[in-house]
């Protein structure tokens, strides 16, 4: 029974240490550029927001909204669909969910993943 339990807790212990290293891993290597998102300090200030300027006419205010929050400068995004984009769109995240985004849908982080190349 000690021999079970030895082997038991050496197991136990390489797989943490595997965990440790692949979120150590996560953290130092950023693949999914989410240190962005998580250390962003949201600035207070006293500018009146009333009058809202829409950034990119391809856009809806939710569609701005999870972009801006992911990182994404809406100013730089194509005002255009163009051929190019369209077609590396639809690459990227499938036919039907481009024609879904492409009629309105909110992209969702998957999508923003895939196509980031696009943008």
């Amino acid at each position: 029974m000690k021999k079970f339990f030895t082997i038991l807790f050496v197991v136990f212990g390489v797989l943490f240490v595997i965990e440790m290293i692949f979120i150590a891993y996560l953290f130092i290597a950023d693949p999914f550029g989410l240190k962005g998102i998580i250390n962003e300090s949201v600035p207070i200030s006293n500018v009146d927001n009333s009058q809202v300027v829409d950034e990119n006419p391809l856009l809806d205010s939710a569609q701005e909204k999870i972009l801006s929050g992911l990182g994404v400068d809406i100013a730089n995004l194509p005002t255009e669909i163009s051929p190019e984009l369209e077609t590396c769109l639809t690459e990227a995240v499938g036919a039907e969910r481009a024609l879904e985004i492409t009629n309105g849908a909110t992209p969702g982080v998957l999508d923003i993943i895939k196509a980031k190349a696009c943008l």
